[in-house]
């Protein structure tokens, strides 16, 4: 085993410990899963059921987001697994796919691949140190981002430096489909690939038709842009309905959510503290800047790692998740120009090199290399259990009760699952409505309860400073869709299978309900039951603590009358 071949060796070993390591502490910890993928999949669910986005329910997540949720739910109908711990392995799988097919880019025998093999360790530890600090972040949409589309860029360096391996020709359009995916999961993220490719064309020095044809619009680039085409018209041609009303109402309510709240900084002092974050990104990336000149992949990481701050910073909310694309490409940035640090060291170069041929000395044979890396793998999976059986709390549960199989922790579950447990079953629909997505999930996923037509709060607060700052025209445009709205929360309230409990939070959403009636239906069919508060002890005590955005207040509970 020469040097080159010991940096894939490592890569590869680094991958199959991150896999081990998340499936253990996945397969322990079956109900974990963050509020804002629980959100989507509590969507997916609805979805794998016949139901229609923003027809049948009501969420501001992009239509493809929504539709990939469901795989998981479907999966589940299949083997009466919980959908969370199918989502969650699924993706455990998608760190190993994107890592060996950025692994793979690096195979060969050409001497113009030795600079990206020196860099795979790099590349991977990156990521393995960025998920591991997230892991209670994991499936988010910022991380399958990340997992999505970080081949395409080492594919697109590969292309742009013209050390495109020939005989590869379906990987490129593999990894051309999973970018697009990860660009439909958020439109700002086409944005991304607009910089992306801005880059590398005047990466290309002298930009000449033949460099276009044969490095530019490569195979990566045209699968992706093919993928995005076809998705679109996939969903169009399926549900045209779907994608008039993202477009219209939907795309409205957003435009004017970042306007009003994001654009406005009205979240300032009550958005979590997470300077530390941008500390991070700031120390990770001046340290790749010297570097970025002279390297495109670290190019590359550096222009995706101000795209995670952007995209950061223009949230409004300012949540950990939101921040896990300047950290982890700034973290992979600052590596590989630490790598390039080495290589450029003599002593240092020397050293590794050593260090390397005393390890390869040692793995020349590939059933010792097998054995070494299955070993490896099976002793992160079962320390990663371990260590996820001694961090638990509380008693464990069956899930057969939710009709699956496998079981779960209470302290796993979120805020108010003693209330929901006690006065709804699973399958039941339930009504948790709040100004944020956090307290209704991830606990409605976790008991498999069924939400309402408003998923969550959305849109409730834009529209009531709608009618506060907005133009004639903008209320009048959006008054059928709020008339509607509030239609099928009465409609779904008076129905024969209405909510069996229902929590409004105290303030706004409780008044915007009383003046559209909605109040008057709960006095009058259900009994009020003790409130419920984020800030009771109880439930400090016995539930992980979640980021909020300082509307910590109380809930009125009513439990539907027999």
């Amino acid at each position: 085993m020469n040097r080159l071949s010991f940096n894939l060796f490592l890569a590869s070993l680094l991958t199959l410990c991150l896999s081990a390591l998340l499936a253990g502490w996945f397969s322990v910890h079956q109900l974990l899963i963050p509020a804002e993928a629980a959100m989507r999949l509590s969507c997916g669910i609805q979805i794998a059921d016949g139901a229609l986005p923003y027809i049948d329910f009501l969420d501001n997540s992009s239509p493809f987001a929504l539709y990939l949720s469901s795989l998981p739910a479907l999966v589940s109908k299949i083997i009466f697994i919980h959908p969370i711990t199918i989502f969650n392995f699924m993706g455990v799988l998608l760190t190993l796919l994107s890592l060996l097919l950025i692994i793979q880019c690096g195979r060969g025998q050409s001497q113009r691949l030795k600079t990206l093999q020196f860099c795979l360790p790099a590349i991977v530890f990156g990521v393995v140190l960025s998920l591991i600090y997230f892991i209670n972040c994991f499936g988010q949409e910022s991380v399958l981002f990340f997992l999505l589309f970080l081949p395409y860029l080492t594919q697109r360096y590969l292309s742009i430096s013209a050390i495109n391996p020939v005989r590869k020709r379906l990987q490129p359009v593999l990894i051309g489909f999973l970018a697009a995916l990860g660009l439909l999961l958020n439109p700002v993220f086409l944005l991304a690939l607009v910089a992306v490719e801005f880059i590398c064309l005047f990466a290309l020095g002298d930009i000449s038709l033949a460099k276009l044809k044969h490095r530019f619009f490569a195979a990566e680039l045209l699968a992706c842009l093919l993928s995005l085409i076809l998705l679109c018209l996939l969903v169009f041609s399926l549900a045209p309905s779907v994608v008039f009303e993202y477009l219209g109402p939907i795309s409205s309510i957003n435009q004017l959510t970042f306007e009003y709240f994001n654009n406005d900084l009205s979240y300032v002092g009550k958005s979590p503290d997470r300077r530390d974050l941008v500390y991070a990104f700031v120390v990770f990336f001046v340290l790749a800047l010297p570097v970025a000149g002279h390297c495109l992949m670290t190019r590359l990481m550096c222009l995706m790692a101000a795209f995670g701050f952007g995209y950061f910073v223009f949230s409004g909310t300012l949540f950990s998740h939101q921040g896990i694309l300047m950290v982890a490409y700034s973290v992979i940035a600052s590596l590989l120009a630490c790598s390039r640090y080495i290589r450029a060291c003599r002593p240092a170069k020397v050293l590794s090199g050593q260090f390397a041929a005393w390890c390869s000395t040692r793995l020349h044979r590939k059933a010792l290399v097998l054995l070494t890396t299955l070993a490896l793998a099976t002793v992160c999976f079962l320390s990663s259990s371990i260590a996820a059986l001694k961090l638990t709390k509380g008693n464990a549960f069956s899930l057969g009760e939710l009709g699956y199989y496998g079981f779960g922790f209470e302290r796993d579950l979120s805020f108010f699952s003693k209330t929901v447990k006690e006065a709804s079953a699973a399958r039941d629909r339930v009504w948790i409505y709040s100004e944020q997505i956090s307290p209704a999930f991830p606990l409605l996923t976790q008991l498999r309860r069924t939400p309402g037509f408003l998923v969550w709060g959305f849109p409730l607060r834009t529209l009531k400073v709608l009618h506060e700052r907005g133009t004639p025209e903008e209320i009048a445009r959006l008054a059928h869709f709020e008339a509607t709205m509030y239609d099928h929360l009465r409609v779904e309230a008076l129905s024969p299978h209405p909510p069996s409990l229902i929590l409004v939070e105290d303030g706004e959403v409780h008044d915007l309900f009383k003046a559209n009636g909605i109040i008057a239906i709960i006095e009058k069919f259900y009994s009020p039951m003790d409130s419920c508060s984020p800030l009771n002890s109880d439930e400090i005590a016995n539930h992980e603590p979640y980021e909020y955005l300082g509307f910590r207040v109380s809930f009125s509970t009513d439990k539907l009358r027999k």
